[in-house]
């Protein structure tokens, strides 16, 4: 097995895992007045008569574990009757009354997709998990395993809201909704995962919030609680990127359907970029194509996306600025190159932008980015805190070529293209 080979395989087999878990943070922020909580052993029932979905008998679903205060049962009842489905529920769920035993039982955190978020200047330290410890968090697998913690300082709508939304994801999975999507986007690309991730959140956000707005009487949604996530990160963080898949997502689904019975139209026709997402009128994606002839070996090649290019200039641009940028965003690819065991690594990122007047935009931008984050050479910039070497290339009046890596290969790296064809060449002499 080649070295390329290997890192294919190691790449489809990080993706199986990541696409097979909805992880989620699914607790909400309180929106309406605050009622009196019922005490731990005593439970209410909305009167029968004001109840739009009634159910007399709702299915058993055992707890394994900690005790969690709503029936899970008559969440997924009511779930079915307002998604219209007749999914079998789950036979159980676990249930955990710490954070520690929660952690370690999840398939693993987020992940940095490629080391080129790093060389974006993405931060990665750690941010306070404030809502999480108050209220809880769930994760849902694809095989069907359902799992969540309920802290103790939840209030029961909190819990029944953190229930749906698991619930929702396991209506999804099971319905194969998650494989109708991933038929349609290319999975194997950032962007793909991103948009892929999106719409699972995206919808069960929606069907949560629909869910509360029929049964809880205090005002709690779960779409508030991700425009709060998003707050907790400063601008260029991860976690933003991470996190707008619930708040774009929601949106983008909300914008879709005029009620949950029409969302099955949305899975068979999907959006396959993030610039849907940011913009559901956006214009058809533009060609994007590249002939290959550096000496170096090409060892991968990647889609970013709208979104990773918006929440990536925010570390070092203001975020309506990168923003605007985002608007203008038409097509990439990102290659590596193979590099020494000194070089963090070499990297040509192609971009196609809709219009010339977009690329001058991005080129602004980009400047003022690295001029922020970087010293200045005499084509581009050096960034010492990771030993690279930064230029942007012209590569026709709507793209660009961003040429990362090692001095000596940023020095031999030749672009040229017109019309969205670009060749990436090396310069021997």
């Amino acid at each position: 097995m080649t070295a390329t080979t290997r890192r294919h395989a190691l790449v489809l087999i990080v993706l199986a895992v990541a696409v097979a878990v909805s992880g989620c943070q699914a607790p909400g922020v309180n929106t309406g007045p605050t009622t009196q909580e019922t005490p731990a052993n005593e439970t209410e029932s909305p009167d029968a008569g004001d109840d739009p979905f009634p159910v007399s008998d709702p299915v058993t679903i055992t707890v394994d574990g900690a005790g969690v205060e709503p029936d899970p049962g008559l969440i997924y009842d009511r779930l079915r009757l307002l998604l219209d489905t007749d999914t079998p529920a789950p036979e159980r769920i676990q249930s955990y009354n710490t954070t520690t035993g929660f952690d370690n039982s999840a398939p693993g955190g987020l992940q940095l997709p490629s080391r080129f978020f790093h060389v974006v200047g993405f931060e990665t330290d750690p941010v306070e998990r404030t809502f999480i410890d108050r209220v809880g968090n769930g994760y849902t697998l694809g095989l069907g395993n359902v799992a969540v913690y309920v802290s103790p300082n939840a209030t029961r709508e909190e819990s029944e809201m953190l229930l749906a939304h698991e619930l929702t994801h396991y209506i999804q999975f099971q319905n194969e909704r998650q494989q109708a999507l991933a038929d349609e986007i290319d999975i194997q690309t950032v962007d793909g995962r991103y948009v892929l991730r999106s719409l699972l959140e995206g919808t069960a956000v929606v069907a949560t919030d629909e869910y509360l707005r029929e049964f809880s009487e205090n005002g709690t949604l779960n779409s508030p609680y991700y425009d709060r996530e998003q707050q907790r990160y400063p601008p260029g963080h991860i976690g933003r990127w991470a996190n707008s898949r619930y708040q774009i997502g929601t949106d983008y689904v909300t914008s879709q359907i005029d009620s949950l019975s029409d969302i099955g139209e949305m899975y068979e026709d999907p959006p396959t970029r993030s610039r849907e997402l940011l913009d559901p009128d956006a214009g058809q994606r533009p060609a994007l194509a590249t002939v290959l002839e550096h000496n170096r070996e090409q060892i991968s090649s990647n889609r970013l996306g709208a979104a990773f290019t918006r929440f990536g200039l925010e570390s070092h641009v203001d975020p309506s600025r990168a923003e605007a940028v985002a608007e203008g965003f038409g097509t990439d690819t990102l290659y590596q190159y193979s590099s020494g065991p000194d070089t963090y690594g070499n990297y040509v990122w192609v971009t196609r932008w809709e219009s010339e007047a977009d690329a001058e935009r991005f080129d602004r931008t980009i400047t003022d980015y690295f001029d922020a984050r970087g010293n200045q050479t005499t084509e581009g910039w050096r960034l010492p805190e990771l030993g690279l070497t930064v230029e942007i290339r012209p590569a026709g009046a709507d793209t660009r070529a961003l040429v990362v890596g090692s001095e000596s290969f940023v020095d031999e790296t030749v672009i040229s293209g017109r019309q969205g064809a670009v060749t990436i060449d090396s310069d021997e002499g």
